[in-house]
């Protein structure tokens, strides 16, 4: 143990500068991952809704909803498995698909909620499984798996909410709220 004599105040000094220093960068690198990894959910929405171009699938949207932390990138593709998945399980009738979002606490929830043919419970979680799949004699199964991996990086989640055999389903999608973008 030094001594208190000996005690080198300067070392003390220039330890807590750099402390504060990385504080600092600690701040700034937080502010750009906040800003980067951002989503409009509406807008994004939007957008896929009107990339998709299918007359079945319709979003009902808030007015004003915060952004969500999430790449848009990520979750267009989330939205894409989720919507396909719903028309493809959609069997002889006409695809009715609703996407809706709304603000719950720190989260933005997102349902995306069909009149396909269902599921039981037993297969709720199992669909996530890597090569699960319904398609038969076709391969796949890895859609609502690497859906799942991409948004856990956020520390978002996906489940089924709810589901009834030959009535349909409905897909939630929970996303961390992003915190509000301050003016500079």
């Amino acid at each position: 143990l030094a001594q208190p004599e000996s005690f080198d105040h300067g070392a003390l000094q220039a330890v807590a500068k750099l402390q504060e220093q990385m504080r600092g960068l600690i701040a700034e690198f937080k502010s750009r991952a906040e800003r980067h990894y951002r989503a409009e959910v509406p807008v994004v929405i939007k957008d896929f809704l009107r990339q998709l171009e299918h007359e079945g699938v319709r979003a009902h949207l808030p007015e004003t909803l915060p952004g969500a932390r999430v790449l848009p990138s990520d979750l267009v593709y989330v939205l894409d498995e989720l919507v396909q998945n719903a028309l493809r399980h959609i069997e002889g009738r006409r695809p009715h698909v609703i996407i809706a979002a709304r603000h719950a606490i720190d989260e933005i929830h997102i349902d995306v909620r069909d009149n396909g043919c269902g599921m039981p419970e037993h297969l709720w979680e199992q669909i996530f499984r890597a090569g699960f799949t319904t398609k038969k004699n076709a391969p796949g199964g890895f859609g609502l798996y690497h859906a799942r991996q991409r948004l856990e990086k956020y520390g978002a989640k996906i489940f089924v909410a709810e589901s009834k055999t030959g009535e349909g389903t409905t897909m939630r999608v929970c996303l961390p709220a992003a915190a509000e973008q301050r003016s500079s």
